[in-house]
């Protein structure tokens, strides 16, 4: 076994025989062979370690443990036993693409200044593995990663490849009291950290969608959790709303706005402020936030027309600049 790898993937697992063989298999066929594939069992009560035994390969390295740990504890001890800078994780349910640790190597080889690269991802099912699935388009500029942060998730935790050396160089690691969105805070911890994010415009893996997904059963407390993490974004920018602003917030983000004049009134001037504290802060990169919240701005507006209420004034907000030639709000 190489004593420095190129590349640790990183997985950890509890009771997934069904599944983490495919997973191994998926890594195993890397076009690039220089990784170690190190697993962190959680105390699994099925066949899985008997499954992952059945590999004999040099670089797979093992480590079980006697109790249950959360995720985020297993890959913070993951972290820190990795052999390689560069660490990929990846999830026992999931599959890799033949080319993804060589591509993402060369990408962060070649922009030091970016610590997680994540990829788009194709989700498929039990049933349909060896199928076509939907591919998630999200953004992979560094400046429009970053600031779609602040209203959700746009890096998928099993496709990111960091570099391990710069994480521990800003103290980030994962938060085991946020329960399953401790992706998502270390995320947005490293933008106030000012460490580089990025997505590739390339499909590296496959994501399987089944009924027992903990992101699935866990949906009510996770959504909290992840308001939680927007809230300490904003905070960043300067900003201390009060609920009913963060009720504003949550429903620009997930785009269910609400038929009422009043709450047309107060989304556009919360978009305002947002972009008023970032011109101050400067957290996010300012051209790509305001291309972000001009885009809810007109869909703010075109909800408001299609539902006959009044408008909220475009000449008096801070997007007229930022909007397309020809775009009718």
């Amino acid at each position: 076994m190489n004593p420095t790898p190129r590349v640790t993937f990183l997985l950890s697992v509890r009771n997934a025989a069904r599944t983490v063989g495919a997973t191994i298999e998926s890594i195993l066929a890397q076009t690039m062979s220089d990784w170690e594939l190190l697993v962190l069992d959680a105390a699994s009560t099925d066949a899985t370690l008997c499954v992952i035994g059945g590999y004999r390969d040099s670089r797979i390295r093992v480590v079980a443990s006697a109790y249950r740990q959360p995720l985020a504890e297993s890959l913070n001890r993951g972290l820190a036993m990795a052999r390689a800078d560069y660490v990929a994780r990846i999830d026992a349910d999931d599959l890799c693409l033949p080319h993804r640790a060589g591509v993402q190597a060369e990408f962060l080889d070649a922009h030091e200044d970016m610590a997680v690269v994540g990829s788009q991802i194709e989700t498929f099912t039990n049933d349909g593995a060896a199928g076509p699935g939907e591919i998630f388009k999200i953004p992979f500029d560094p400046a429009v990663v970053a600031a779609t942060l602040l209203l959700r998730n746009v890096i998928a935790h099993p496709s990111v490849m960091m570099r391990k050396s710069v994480l521990a160089a800003h103290g980030l690691a994962y938060d085991r009291s946020l329960g399953h969105v401790e992706d998502y805070d270390l995320w947005a911890r490293c933008v106030t950290a000012r460490v580089g994010l990025a997505n590739m415009s390339d499909v590296l893996v496959r994501y399987r969608i089944h009924a027992a997904q903990l992101t699935q059963c866990n949906a009510a407390k996770d959504s909290a959790a992840a308001a939680g993490v927007r809230k300490r974004l904003i905070g960043c920018l300067g900003l201390r709303p009060d609920a009913e602003t963060l009720a504003i917030h949550e429903a620009i983000a997930s785009d269910q706005f609400i038929a009422d004049a009043a709450f047309i009134s107060d989304a556009a001037q919360w978009l305002s402020d947002l972009a008023e504290a970032n011109q101050r802060r400067r957290l996010f990169d300012h051209p790509a936030l305001m291309r972000l919240l001009t885009g809810r701005f007109v869909s703010l507006c075109r909800f408001a027309a299609r539902n006959f209420l009044p408008a909220p004034d475009v000449q008096a907000s801070p997007f007229t600049a930022w909007l397309h030639p020809g775009v009718q709000v």
